[in-house]
């Protein structure tokens, strides 16, 4: 069940999507990924944290090709930091 929450996740469904596709009540679920410290949150965080890096990944590649958007976007980012 925990791949299965992090490979919804990493596709972004919502909370309560992912709890009606994995079958889970949803309270309970949003209950459970409210604590961080539970598998059901470490698994939704890391399908998120991954699309996150996969994302990313492919803005940062295309500025450095010189895509004026993608350059903005990482630029955006950095200067969060």
């Amino acid at each position: 069940m925990l791949e299965k929450i992090e490979e919804l996740s990493y596709k972004t469904l919502s909370e309560e999507e992912i709890a009606l596709l994995i079958g889970y009540d949803i309270n309970k679920f949003k209950l459970k990924l409210s604590d961080p410290t539970t598998d059901e949150a470490i698994a939704f965080r890391k399908g998120r944290a991954k699309i996150k890096h996969d994302l990313m990944s492919n803005i940062v590649e295309l500025a450095k090709k010189g895509s004026p958007q993608a350059e903005q976007i990482v630029i955006s980012k950095l200067s969060k930091e």
